[in-house]
């Protein structure tokens, strides 16, 4: 059972164990807490107002979460922000559970003012204490932080995978194909990447290849909207239309404005170079 609400009105629905939180990115001390579920019991989460500071989609958010539990229900932020803590204490309560899972930095209501302090006053809690690395508390917020930098490889150690889009291939201006370096282009909306060149896997119809992605708006050739564009080493067939995953392993470099198409094709052979040295 997924459910998208909009109001904070359960339509009958009881569980045991409510696990609560954001999630967003689903990383090492998420899942921490989401461990404790048993399958039958229930994720409450909340799509993000900001759209830009998703570390994954919705979609894809909801797809980690069900590896934990098959219950889940989705509050949209937007719409229930002004409800105040009580409301939520009272959204709670409907579902007569017996055990609350939280972090310890869990907060709620329109004015901040509810926390795991005020849940203790009406529900049996469960508090997760924090992940730290290296004195750091283990967030979405630090994840956020090291994507925007390019900093891939900390982030995929904090995520306990790596970092990834799905999505389905596109026709786009055909510009890698001309210049003798076909790529897919993925519809995905590219949102807190760093614009750049990176090493990268994807996966098609389940094999895995090397492959080079860039994320940017094409400046040599005067693009005005950013992409992702995937060139797959030792791959060379039409895939327009299928959905492949684009794994992030490491950022390579910038993204540059050449004077030329052939200055550009020079240094995208370096890249290849690079990556297949294990640079």
């Amino acid at each position: 059972m997924i459910k998208y609400l909009d109001t904070l009105k359960n339509e009958g629905i009881k569980s045991e164990n409510i696990a609560i939180g954001f999630f967003d990115g689903v990383h090492k001390g998420h899942i921490k807490l989401l461990e404790k579920l048993k399958k039958d019991d229930l994720i409450i989460t909340f799509s993000l107002e900001n759209k830009e500071d998703e570390i994954y989609d919705l979609e894809i958010k909801i797809n980690k979460l069900c590896q934990f539990c098959d219950n889940i229900i989705v509050l949209d932020l937007l719409k229930i922000k002004d409800n105040s803590a009580k409301d939520f204490i009272d959204f709670l309560n409907s579902f007569e559970p017996s055990n609350i899972i939280v972090g310890t930095d869990f907060k709620f209501g329109n004015e901040q003012d509810g926390d795991v302090e005020l849940l203790k006053e009406y529900f049996n809690i469960d508090l997760i204490e924090l992940e730290k690395k290296d004195s750091l508390k283990i967030s979405s917020s630090l994840i956020r932080s090291l994507l925007k930098n390019g900093e891939v490889k900390e982030a995929n150690e904090i995520l306990g995978e790596k970092y990834y889009f799905i999505g389905k291939v596109i026709e786009c201006n055909k510009n890698g194909r001309t210049i003798g370096f076909p790529t897919a282009n993925l519809d995905s909306e590219i949102k807190i990447l760093k614009k750049g060149v990176y090493k990268t896997c994807t996966t098609i119809d389940g094999v895995v290849y090397d492959s080079i992605t860039n994320v940017g708006n094409r400046p040599t050739f005067n693009g005005n909207n950013v992409i992702m564009e995937t060139h797959v080493l030792n791959f060379n067939r039409h895939i327009y239309g299928e959905i492949i995953k684009v794994e992030i392993l490491d950022f390579l470099r910038d993204e540059i404005k050449f004077n030329s198409v052939q200055e550009l094709k020079e240094q995208i052979v370096k890249d290849i170079e690079n990556i297949q040295k294990g640079e």
